[in-house]
């Protein structure tokens, strides 16, 4: 121990080390995922500051082809070498997909104002009411987040609710998504993987039925080794300039 009573930085490093360790050693979950939920209302076709632009991220449009929206290319659910009906997409180790428990959703059009030219925003995808959305290829405790797309359907009043699964806890109220003026939903979903596969239950109103026109998934970035041990050597720094002071 320093002759002030203060810890030499390698002793404090030595100490706050394996705090990091154990850390970066927590890849398991012992519960169910905890999801939170976020909404955006889009004022239009040219509002795309919610797209996720990083790097593997898994974008995909369904019940539409390959398209481009917001600098993202998303992958459509039609011109991915399956029939139409099997409305999933697989990039970036991700699969994303959209169906009842007995069949694929099926394709649908029209859900954007029809002087929309947005290909994006102008196709999507049905299921009935025990549809799911589900995503695969999670790494267990890893951080997510994911986006879903919800454009009007059958009606300028149509309001959707989210259950995140059996199992998982979090809930998205009923918000509206229906909107005549070329606004527009999307959900933002986070959590921490607890399985390598998750699904979401949307339900809109009225026929209850699963809509969905695209969504999003991206592995949220956690601090490396080496950005962790950054910040032990500044506090290190802070704490030795402080003590180089007060002796002054």
């Amino acid at each position: 121990r320093a002759s002030n009573g203060n810890l030499p930085l390698a002793a404090m490093i030595l100490r706050i080390l394996p705090q990091f360790c154990a850390l970066f050693a927590l890849t398991a979950s012992t519960g169910a995922a905890s999801v939170s939920f976020s909404t955006y209302t889009a004022t239009g076709p040219s509002d795309t500051s919610w797209v996720i632009t990083t790097s593997g991220a898994a974008s995909a449009n369904f019940g539409g082809a390959d398209t481009t929206f917001g600098g993202v290319n998303w992958e459509g659910s039609t011109s991915n070498g399956h029939p139409n009906s099997e409305t999933y997409v697989s990039h970036a180790g991700f699969t994303i997909s959209h169906r009842s428990p007995t069949q694929w959703a099926g394709n649908s059009s029209g859900f954007y104002p029809a002087n929309s030219t947005v290909e994006l925003l102008n196709t999507g995808t049905t299921a009935g009411s025990g549809g799911t959305i589900n995503l695969s290829g999670l790494v267990v405790g890893q951080n997510y987040i994911a986006k879903f797309i919800f454009v009007r359907g059958f009606s300028n009043t149509d309001t959707v609710t989210i259950d995140p699964g059996t199992g998982n806890t979090g809930a998205l109220p009923s918000t509206r998504f229906g909107y005549d003026d070329g606004r527009y939903l999307i959900v933002t979903a986070t959590w921490q993987a607890d399985s390598t596969e998750i699904s979401f239950v949307p339900k809109r109103s009225g026929f209850q039925a699963s809509t969905l026109s695209a969504a999003q998934v991206v592995a949220v970035p956690e601090p490396s080794a080496p950005s962790l041990l950054g910040v032990v050597l500044a506090i290190g720094v802070f704490r030795r300039r402080r003590m180089q002071v007060g002796n002054r």
